[in-house]
């Protein structure tokens, strides 16, 4: 049987967990795109946390050699990518969300949720 741990599998695993939550995440800003600005807010805060906190606790169940630092570096530069791509290609209104409270915080909360679901994995503290 192959073994699905060779690098390059485990990058596009790392991609496909980012790329789902990234989707789901954006799905919620959409339909919270209509409500009040520190709803819509607190919704892409929890939404992110959750959504990228559960994806890769899914992750770290099957993958034990990777560092939680080294997984998060590799995610953090899937997602950027994915913004890139979005921001660039497919969003044609206002580029107003591109500031701290609706993208740099949002970003910080996704790699430390990343970062800390790992540590907390591997160290078997939950």
């Amino acid at each position: 049987m192959k073994d699905n741990k060779t690098p390059s599998m485990v990058y596009l695993r790392i991609f496909v967990h980012t790329l789902i939550a990234w989707t789901i995440v954006l799905v919620v800003q959409l339909l919270l795109i209509d409500a009040s600005s520190w709803l819509f807010v607190l919704g892409h805060y929890i939404a992110a946390v959750i959504v990228f906190g559960y994806s890769f606790r899914l992750f770290f169940k099957t993958e034990k050699k990777l560092t939680s630092y080294h997984v998060t570096l590799v995610a953090l530069t899937f997602f950027l990518f994915a913004e890139a791509v979005y921001w660039i290609g497919f969003y044609n209104g206002e580029q107003n969300y591109l500031n701290f409270v609706n993208w740099m915080l949002p970003a910080f909360l996704i790699v430390s949720t990343i970062y800390m679901v790992g540590f907390t994995k591997q160290k078997k503290l939950f």
